[in-house]
């Protein structure tokens, strides 16, 4: 299975923030989290040109099978449909970096596409 990814919260800070700084220790390398929102291969099928629900769909049954050990370390990303811009202004407010806004339907394509568009925080700093 190949998905794609991300590294999540090394560490939850109190008020929810993620602590990217505890990276640099052990501690907080061991009590990283992966953070999967898209599959691309399963079982050695190429599953790209399959709509983005679809492939979600997949990679949800896939850790939902997995060990404890890689379902403790592995989280699927939560997927939030809506007013964009209401969902933008609210990952502003808890200090997130931003989001990521993917087209219902999108097939997985590689490099820059119009179905995706990622949106920075500009008020985002990393503590």
């Amino acid at each position: 299975m190949v998905w794609a990814s991300f590294l999540g919260c090394a560490a939850l800070r109190p008020d929810n923030s993620c602590d990217f700084e505890a990276l640099r220790s052990r501690h907080g390398q061991a009590e990283a989290i992966l953070v999967a929102y898209d599959l691309m291969v399963d079982d050695g099928q190429d599953v790209r040109p399959e709509p983005l629900e679809a492939r979600r769909k997949r990679l949800a049954k896939l850790l939902s099978r997995k060990s404890k050990a890689l379902r403790d370390g592995i989280q699927l990303s939560e997927a939030i449909t809506g007013d964009g811009a209401a969902i933008f202004r609210h990952a502003c407010g808890l200090g997130l970096e931003g989001i990521v806004s993917k087209r219902i339907g999108s097939r997985y394509v590689s490099g820059r596409t119009r179905a995706w568009l990622k949106i920075m925080n500009p008020d985002f700093e990393r503590r």
